[in-house]
């Protein structure tokens, strides 16, 4: 749905064909600073990530510690299914160009959607 969306004219997410959004967003002054923040972002929770997996290995193959099995289980991995979940009723479920709500009006012939995810 987002794919689709940033190919159509306005937030309808199968409207009309068009590059606008795209020339746009690549246009923006503003988008050299944006790439520089994502990079340094992007760098910095890499190399975290990698010294506390490299913490957490050495812990479990060099160290006699309690637990062993437990350390190098992830919480965040716990999290994930909740936020793609979270994610999908949105795209689903979105007033404006949630598929759901696109069926029901074109079948129905609603001049509104009948779902909003945000109330």
């Amino acid at each position: 749905m987002l794919f689709l969306g940033s190919f159509s004219a306005g937030f309808e997410s199968l409207g009309k064909f068009t590059l606008e959004k795209y020339a746009k967003a690549y246009t923006d002054p503003d988008f050299a600073d944006i790439i520089v923040h994502t990079a340094i972002f992007v760098s910095g929770s890499a190399v975290l990530a990698t010294v506390l997996a490299l913490f957490l290995a050495y812990l479990n193959t060099r160290t006699n510690i309690p637990f062993k099995f437990l350390s190098g289980s992830s919480p965040s991995s716990y999290d994930d299914p909740h936020i793609l979940f979270a994610v999908s009723w949105v795209l689903l479920l979105n007033p404006s160009n949630g598929l759901i709500n696109l069926i029901i009006r074109e079948v129905f012939n609603l001049q509104e959607s009948p779902f909003n995810i945000y109330t």
